[in-house]
């Protein structure tokens, strides 16, 4: 997380974050939604083994959508994770 988040974010500033939820993403809130998408964007076999990352950025409450973001993160063939998408 320390290495996902501020490369995913970088062009953005964000600093204090706070992961909020890591969750299987069948298992997420909302699981049709951002299962359905991981699918669309990828496939069923990625989607089964991606995980949702809720995080948030204090510096921008009390705005949810301004301070919550998701990101999909997954691991390659080499056991390393990575964010394969993001969500806001």
């Amino acid at each position: 997380m320390n290495t996902i988040i501020p490369e995913v974010y970088k062009e953005d500033n964000y600093k204090g974050w706070k992961v909020e939820t890591l969750t299987l993403l069948l298992n997420a809130p909302h699981p049709d939604a951002f299962y359905a998408m991981a699918k669309y964007y990828c496939d069923e076999e990625t989607a089964n083994n991606s995980w949702l990352m809720e995080v948030l950025f204090p510096q921008y409450l009390p705005a949810y959508d301004a301070s919550h973001r998701q990101i999909f993160v997954t691991k390659n063939k080499q056991g390393q994770w990575f964010a394969w998408f993001r969500f806001l």
